[in-house]
C-alpha cells in the first residue's frame, strides 16, 4: 500500500496463527527459491554471507560461499527458514520438533496430516499429500517438490505455529481499519512485509521494540498492523 509515494509496511501480529491451508501454498509457491544454509527469506547479500561464514565455518567453506554469491541479490532460505518466513517466529528444525505440539513417527504419516512438517535431524519439510513433500534441499537442490520415500524422515509434527483446524474457505478481502496505538513487540521477532503475507521481506523487528501503526489492515479476515517506512 502507498500514501502518496511513501511506502507502507506491515508486521504480522503474534496473536495470528497461519492455517495448514496456507503453509501448503506458500511452501508451494516458494518451490525454486535458492537455498542458503541461514537464510530466512530475505534478499541475500554479501555481507550476510559474511556473518554466516563467520558463525558456521564448517557449513561455508570455499566451494560453499562460491555458490552463495550466486543467489546474491535473490531471497533465499533454509529448510526451516521456509516456515519461518511465512509465519514470521524464527525457529531452527530442532526447535520445531521441540515446540511441535504432536509428534509422531514417520511410519504413521497419513493423508489427515497434510501441513504437517516431515523432520528428521537437522533437517525439515512440509508434507503436502499424496505422498509429496516441499524441501528446501540444500545449496545444490534448492526448494524442491520430492517424494516423502527419497528423504530418510524419522518424525511427522504437527507444528505449534500452524493452526490445523478446518475453518473452510474464506474469500480474498483487503481493507483498512482505524489507526491504533502503539505496540512493543513480545515475539523474538517478527518480520516486516511490504504486504501482508506474500509480500517480500524488509525488515525484521526484535523483542522490545515499540512500534507506532498508522493503521491495520485484514487479509481474508485476518489482522495485520501497517507502519510507516522507517
Amino acid at each position: 500500500m502507498r500514501t502518496g509515494d511513501r511506502p507502507q509496511y506491515h508486521f504480522e501480529e503474534d496473536f495470528y496463527l497461519k492455517t495448514k491451508a496456507e503453509l501448503v501454498a506458500w511452501c508451494e509457491s516458494k518451490l525454486g527459491t535458492p537455498y542458503v544454509y541461514g537464510a530466512k527469506g530475505a534478499v541475500l547479500t554479501q555481507s550476510q554471507i559474511n556473518t554466516w561464514a563467520a558463525l558456521y565455518p564448517s557449513t561455508f567453506t570455499t566451494s560453499y560461499i562460491a555458490k552463495a554469491k550466486k543467489y546474491i541479490g535473490q531471497a533465499c532460505t533454509d529448510c526451516s527458514g521456509i516456515i519461518s518466513w511465512l509465519t514470521g517466529i524464527l525457529r531452527g528444525s530442532s526447535n520445531y520438533k521441540d515446540t511441535a505440539s504432536q509428534t509422531v513417527a514417520i511410519g504413521k504419516l497419513d493423508e489427515s496430516m497434510i501441513g504437517w512438517a516431515l523432520w528428521k535431524s537437522g533437517h525439515i519439510g512440509i508434507y503436502i499429500g499424496n505422498g509429496y513433500c516441499v524441501e528446501a534441499k540444500g545449496i545444490d537442490y534448492g526448494t524442491i517438490k520430492s517424494k516423502v520415500s527419497a528423504t530418510a524422515w524419522t518424525h511427522v509434527l504437527k507444528l505449534c505455529d500452524i493452526d490445523y483446524t478446518d475453518s473452510g474457505n474464506v474469500s480474498s478481502t483487503y481493507e483498512i481499519a482505524t489507526g491504533v496505538a502503539g505496540l512493543t513487540i513480545t515475539a523474538l521477532s517478527l518480520y516486516v512485509r511490504d504486504y501482508p503475507k506474500t509480500g517480500n521481506i524488509v525488515d525484521t523487528l526484535s523483542q522490545g521494540t515499540t512500534v507506532y501503526p498508522t493503521g491495520k489492515a485484514f487479509v481474508n479476515g485476518n489482522a495485520w498492523l501497517q507502519i510507516p517506512d522507517g
